[in-house]
C-alpha cells in the first residue's frame, strides 16, 4: 500500500524509522520534524492466521 503523508510545507529532506518499526520521522526544509505512526502493531487475534500457508509470516 502506498500513502501520501501531508504535513510539511517544504520538501522532505530526511527520513528515519524507529527501531520497533512503527514510527517514521521526517525532517523538511521548513525546519519541522513530523512523527508518523505509519505501521501500528496489530492485536494478537489479528496476526493469528488459520492457514499454515501464510507466506507473509514465512518470509519475514
Amino acid at each position: 500500500m502506498v500513502a501520501s503523508l501531508t504535513g510539511h510545507t517544504y520538501r522532505v529532506l530526511y527520513l528515519a524509522m524507529s527501531p520497533d518499526g512503527e514510527t517514521i520521522v521526517t525532517g523538511a526544509g521548513d525546519e519541522t520534524l513530523r512523527f508518523w505512526n505509519a505501521f501500528p502493531k496489530r492485536d494478537n487475534h489479528e496476526t493469528k492466521r488459520e492457514s499454515r500457508l501464510d507466506y507473509g509470516r514465512l518470509i519475514r
